[in-house]
Formats: C-alpha cells, sequence, structure tokens
C-alpha cells in the first residue's frame, strides 16, 4: 500500500514537472521589433546593447548574462523571447547552430573600433593605426578582408603571431576570446577579424603583439589602468566610453537584429545517440578541444598546489610570530593577525583578485597565474593563520608545564608535545579548506587566466553546446578533489596517535 502511495507522488511530481516545463516556452511569434515591447530580453553583460535595449524596449524585462554561449542556451530553452545583437555575431552563430533566425529593425548602426589606453604611448599607437585603416580602405584590402570574416562560413586561415619580429617593441594587446568573427577563441588558437587586421598592422610598424584573453567587462577597466596598450574585442564606440578610453577610427559598421528560434527551422532530423555523437565530437575532437580541457586542468592544479604551499607558510608564519616571547612583537602580530582575517574574511575572494590584477599588479606585466596563486594563499593563510592558533590554544597548559618539569626549552616543548596534539585537531579542517580552495578556483577566469572553467565556457562559446563541456568539468573537478583528499588522507594518518611509530613516542626522564 506504502509503495503505491510513493508511485502516485512520483507521478504526481513529473506532471508537475513537464506541467511547468511546457509552461515555460510561450507560444508567441515575433515577427518584428515592435512585438517585443512586453518581451523578455537577453543582453550581454557590460555590452552597449543593455542600453539600447532600455532606450528602445523600456517596458520589456532586459536579463543579462555573463557570456554570449549562456544567451544562445537561455534562448533555445524558452527562458528569454530574443536577444539583442548585431548582425556580425548572428552570422557566426550560424556556422555552429541551426534553429534561429533574427528580425531586423530600424536602429542607427553600432561601430566597432579598437580601444586604446589613454597614455602618451597608446595615443602614438592612435595615430599610427588610424593611418593604416585609411590606407587599407582605400586599396580595398579591409573590404576584403570583411567579406571573408563576415560571411555564412568560418575562415580557417590565420596568420601566424609568432612570426612578428617586433623590431619597434611589444604590444600588449587584451583579446576577448567570446566575440565572434570580431577576437575569439577557436581550438587552441585565437582568430578574428580585428586580429588578423592587427597582425596586418604590427606587420607594417614593426611591433609584436603580445595577447592575452580576458573577460570582455574587464577590458575597458583594465586599459583604463594602463595594463594593456590597446583592446580587441568586437568593441562598440559610445560616448560614454571615450570618456575613459580611446578609441580608433570606426573598423567596422553593422546593423542590429533580434535573434529568436524559428519555428519551422529546417535541418537534419537525427536520433539521440547521433545527437550525443555529434556533441561529443565538437566538444572534445574537433579541432584538438580536449588540448583546452587538459590545459585549464594543469593551470587549476598549479594555482591549487600553489596557493596551498604558500598559504601554509604564511598562515604558519604569522603564527610563529605570534608565538614570539618578545610582547612588543607579540603584541604587533596579534593586531595584524586579527586585520588580515577581517579583511580577508571580509572580502570575496574575486574582488581580492581583481584588485590584486587590475589594481595593484595594474603596471607590472605579471601573468595571472602568479597574481591568482598571492590571491588564494592570501585567503589560505588567513585559514591557517587562524586554525593553528585556535587549535594549540584548546592544547591543556598543562601538557606544557610537564614538558617543562622534563627539561624541554620552550621551542621543543611546543614542537614535539603541543604542536603534534594540536595537528590531530588542525588536518581536518585543513584537508576541507583544500577542497574549498580547489573549487574556488573556477573563478580565477575573471583576471585572464585560462583554467578549467574558464575553457570550458570557451569551448561553450565555440560549440554551443552546454552538457559535455560542463558535465566534463564537474567530474575532472571530483577527481581532482577526490585525489588531493586522498593525499591529504595519508598526511593527516601520520598526526593520529594510534599510528605513531614507537621511537616517535616521548618518553620520560631516563635514569641512569
Amino acid at each position: 500500500m506504502k509503495q503505491k502511495k510513493y508511485i502516485i507522488f512520483l507521478v504526481l511530481c513529473l506532471a508537475v514537472v513537464a506541467l511547468m516545463c511546457g509552461c515555460s516556452k510561450k507560444n508567441t511569434t515575433y515577427q518584428s521589433m515592435e512585438d517585443f515591447k512586453h518581451a523578455k530580453i537577453g543582453v550581454l553583460t557590460g555590452s552597449s546593447f543593455h542600453l539600447l535595449s532600455k532606450e528602445q524596449f523600456p517596458d520589456a524585462e532586459i536579463v543579462y548574462y555573463m557570456d554570449m554561449t549562456d544567451l544562445l542556451l537561455n534562448l533555445e530553452q524558452g527562458k528569454i523571447d530574443g536577444i539583442l545583437m548585431d548582425q556580425a555575431w548572428y552570422t557566426s552563430i550560424t556556422w555552429e547552430v541551426d534553429g534561429i533566425s533574427a528580425i531586423e529593425g530600424n536602429f542607427a548602426d553600432m561601430s566597432y573600433g579598437i580601444a586604446f589606453s589613454s597614455d602618451k604611448k597608446s595615443r602614438t599607437l592612435k595615430k599610427q593605426l588610424d593611418a593604416f585603416l585609411q590606407e587599407q580602405n582605400e586599396n580595398g584590402e579591409m573590404n576584403k578582408l570583411q567579406a571573408k570574416w563576415f560571411s555564412g562560413t568560418e575562415p580557417e586561415e590565420m596568420p601566424d603571431f609568432s612570426g612578428l619580429k617586433g623590431e619597434n617593441g611589444t604590444l600588449r594587446l587584451a583579446v576577448g576570446t567570446q566575440s565572434r568573427p570580431f577576437s575569439y577563441m577557436n581550438g587552441t588558437k585565437i582568430k578574428g577579424y580585428e586580429l588578423e587586421f592587427l597582425y596586418q598592422f604590427a606587420e607594417k610598424y614593426g611591433y609584436k603583439l603580445d595577447m592575452e584573453a580576458i573577460a570582455f567587462d574587464a577590458i575597458l577597466p583594465s586599459l583604463m589602468t594602463g595594463r594593456y596598450d590597446l583592446a580587441a574585442s568586437g568593441i562598440t564606440i559610445t560616448k560614454e566610453r571615450s570618456e575613459s578610453v580611446l578609441f580608433s577610427d570606426i573598423t567596422y559598421s553593422d546593423s542590429i537584429v533580434m535573434a529568436v528560434t524559428a519555428d519551422n527551422a529546417e535541418g537534419e532530423k537525427t536520433g539521440f545517440f547521433e545527437d550525443i555523437a555529434r556533441s561529443f565530437n565538437k566538444t572534445f575532437i574537433r579541432e584538438d578541444r580536449w588540448k583546452l580541457m587538459a590545459k585549464g586542468l594543469l593551470v587549476t592544479t598549479i594555482i591549487s598546489i600553489g596557493a596551498a604551499i604558500g598559504g601554509s607558510l604564511i598562515g604558519f608564519f604569522l603564527f610563529l610570530l605570534n608565538r614570539s616571547p618578545k610582547r612588543i612583537l607579540h603584541t604587533v602580530i596579534q593586531v595584524i593577525g586579527k586585520v588580515y582575517i577581517r579583511i580577508v574574511a571580509g572580502t570575496p575572494v574575486i574582488v581580492i583578485l581583481m584588485i590584486l590584477f587590475y589594481v595593484i599588479f595594474a603596471n607590472m606585466n605579471i601573468d595571472g597565474i602568479p597574481v591568482a596563486i598571492f590571491g588564494f594563499s592570501l585567503t589560505f593563510g588567513a585559514f591557517v593563520y587562524q586554525q593553528l592558533t585556535l587549535c594549540t590554544s584548546s592544547i591543556d597548559r598543562g601538557q606544557t608545564e610537564a614538558a617543562y618539569a622534563l627539561g624541554y626549552s620552550r621551542s621543543k616543548a611546543f614542537f614535539r608535545i603541543v604542536l603534534p596534539q594540536a595537528m590531530g585537531l588542525f588536518m581536518p579542517s585543513y584537508c576541507g579548506e583544500m577542497v574549498s580552495l580547489v573549487k574556488a578556483t573556477a573563478v580565477v577566469g575573471y583576471i585572464a587566466v585560462n583554467d578549467l572553467t574558464k575553457m570550458s565556457d570557451i569551448i561553450r562559446s565555440n560549440t554551443y553546446e552546454a552538457f559535455f563541456p560542463l558535465i566534463a568539468t564537474a567530474i575532472i573537478y571530483f577527481l581532482l578533489i577526490w585525489i588531493f583528499s586522498g593525499l591529504l588522507l595519508l598526511v593527516k594518518r601520520h598526526f593520529e596517535p594510534k599510528r605513531r611509530k614507537k621511537e616517535t613516542i616521548l618518553k620520560g626522564v631516563e635514569v641512569q
């Protein structure tokens, strides 16, 4: 009888879920921009489309997403009604995806340009690039380049940037990896319309391009701090942006469309297993995209291990200083430790990383990986310092007094008696925090680090597939944490009293 009740309850739950899923998609047919006055419109965070959406559709619900892949996936799932975008991006989507169409509007065309920081060097670069663009427009080369990149077929040829000699110096170039077809990552290489004519520009003027892939919404702030000389990512020229950074002459002008799902999209009908095989091939096999996952795993591992070691050293060093017999040093370290813990505990780790990368180390040519290791070392070090203090203070003072009675010095009493007992209390929480550290590294993509999560996003931005990139990322994180947990378990067992070797057990005073 109870089993029947459970079955009926399960059937009702499934019916409710099916009903909710069925109601989530609207049957509204959109034929013109006028139909979107009260619709739900998806917009890329940090793009100029959010202002345009508010101006043209004041009564619509604007939903913001961090990357273009999530925009398209939510459109396909019916969570938004349309995506405001330029014609160029819509064309690039059709390289990989069927089942969407575009509704044209009467908006003014959007103009794109290369962004520069406002220092003296960048002003000179802007003049050189403007002269180059004018020359390329006059001889028709820009038209040929646009015909190549804004057609219905993805170009395969791309210049090799390693061939640039750089006799006149190196330019620090910030590049967005999800702004097709302007700049994006294809396989293990970054390519795009803007990058090709920047290659031609650098070749003519004797520059070498030091490209760094960063998040789109971090490009302009990083330019303003002077970390990069120029940026290419399909950046639209607006009055507000021109107040903060310099722009080259217009590199491309494009119309605006609203992307919607096509009700009667024509395409080859395939079975479930064929779709799975095609998705797997696009995610891992095509263009050797599995190498991106492998590279991202290596970066995540390096950051995790580096931060664990660095944080352990920072926390243990502060803890030892806090035990100083000198009263003044002890008091100073206690104050520093409390302030340090309060700041780290009260600030999200992503904010700490962005302050380090875009503010403190902005004018230094430091890669994002060392900055990430340093940032996570600070947060992990705060934990180690606090936990060691708590665990050692929980050891009965009689243990230390007994050691003194046996003739041990202050240092030996701590390292031979107090610390081994405290480590038995410390290691379980240390293992848990290490697991949290590995998972927390997933945010380093905000500071131009291509870790495992970021590589997964890059693959999704090329394939517009969500299942395999996300599932593979979850499995890899699980295996990585499982391996780290196993190694830490071996260390933890070393401090268990029952597993101590006979020769390490302290003995009393020997009688002659």
